[in-house]
């Protein structure tokens, strides 16, 4: 499983933070941001493909 951390800019979240294993998304958070919003996402994309995402 690799982990990958993405800072974003010119948005709310400062960082996204994420494991991939093989092209399946895991245990992905985001540091700052919407709280509502940044509370679905994780689930939504939980055990789908990178593709899919």
């Amino acid at each position: 499983m690799l982990h990958y951390d993405y800072k974003t800019e010119h948005t709310c979240s400062q960082l996204i933070s994420l494991d991939l294993e093989g092209n399946v998304v895991h245990n992905v958070s985001f540091i700052g941001g919407c709280n509502g919003n940044l509370k679905a996402i994780p689930i939504l994309v939980e055990g789908i493909t990178v593709e899919q995402v």
